[in-house]
């Protein structure tokens, strides 16, 4: 899959990228039969009151219905980056971080949320 993401600022000395990032969970359930899209749309507004974007615009694939129905997760991201790059290496090594943590970002949200909806009754 890929990831989708836009870009919001550098810092002064122009070595960091900062931006958002959005994955797509799988469409499947967890050991609880909870879909995990919708335990990551629960989780996300769990966590932080709702599932409304904190980026400042979102990319084109990515709408605020894909944020509450949990069909993308965003998250924040900072990188490092060469001063001496052209714009475009910058953009290329953000995309070449981005796509090496995306499987690794799925997983932890996976491992957070495999029991996420379990129901029970003790007595």
């Amino acid at each position: 899959m890929a990831v989708e993401y836009i870009l919001t600022h550098t810092n002064a000395l122009q070595s960091r990228v900062s931006g958002y990032a959005f994955i797509q969970p799988p469409d499947v359930n967890n050991s609880a039969g909870t879909n995990v899209r919708t335990a990551v749309s629960e989780y996300v507004t769990d966590r932080d009151g709702g599932t409304t974007t904190k980026a400042p615009a979102l990319p084109a694939a990515v709408t605020q219905a894909n944020l509450d129905a949990g069909v993308f997760y965003e998250f924040s991201f900072t990188i490092e980056v060469l001063v001496t790059d052209t714009d475009a290496a910058k953009r290329a090594a953000v995309e070449a971080n981005l796509a090496s943590q995306e499987a690794a970002q799925l997983q932890d949200l996976q491992d957070q949320l495999g029991l996420w909806g379990w129901e029970g009754q003790a007595v």
